[in-house]
C-alpha cells in the first residue's frame, strides 16, 4: 500500500519527497553586500559560516560595480544578470578581506553561471 498523503485532525500531510524544491540548487558562491565598499561575488571562506561579525575573507572574487537586467541583488542572486553585456564586473581577484559586511546572499547555480559569463570590465 502506498501512502502519498495522510489527514490527521483535518490537516493534510504529504511525503517530503513529493514536494518540489522551492528554488534551484545553491552554488557555493554568494553575493556579499558591504556597508561602504560595495557588492562582491565569490566564495566566503572565513569563519565557521563564512563570516565573523562584519569581517570575512572571500576567494575567487569579482567586484559587482554595476549590473543590468535584474531589479535587485535578490533577483541577481536567483536569476543572474538578464543583460550580461550591460554589467560592469572587473577581473577576478584570488582573495580579499572585507571589513564592512552587512549582507550575505546565497546564489543559485544558474545565476553563478550567468555571472561567470559577464565579460571583464576595465577602462
Amino acid at each position: 500500500m502506498s501512502c502519498e498523503k495522510l489527514v490527521v485532525n483535518g490537516i493534510e500531510y504529504v511525503r517530503a519527497d513529493t514536494i518540489p524544491a522551492a528554488q534551484q540548487p545553491k552554488s557555493p558562491r554568494v553575493l556579499v553586500r558591504c556597508d561602504r565598499s560595495g557588492v562582491f561575488f565569490g566564495e566566503l571562506i572565513d569563519g565557521p559560516n563564512g563570516i565573523r561579525g562584519q569581517s570575512g575573507i572571500m576567494k575567487n572574487v569579482r567586484w559587482i560595480w554595476s549590473w543590468s537586467g535584474a531589479a535587485s541583488l535578490f533577483q541577481l542572486a536567483l536569476d543572474g544578470p538578464g543583460n550580461p553585456a550591460g554589467c560592469k564586473f572587473p577581473a577576478t581577484m584570488s582573495k580579499i578581506q572585507l571589513t564592512d559586511i552587512i549582507e550575505v546572499i546565497e546564489v543559485t547555480e544558474t545565476a553563478a553561471r550567468k555571472m561567470d559569463e559577464v565579460p571583464v570590465w576595465k577602462k
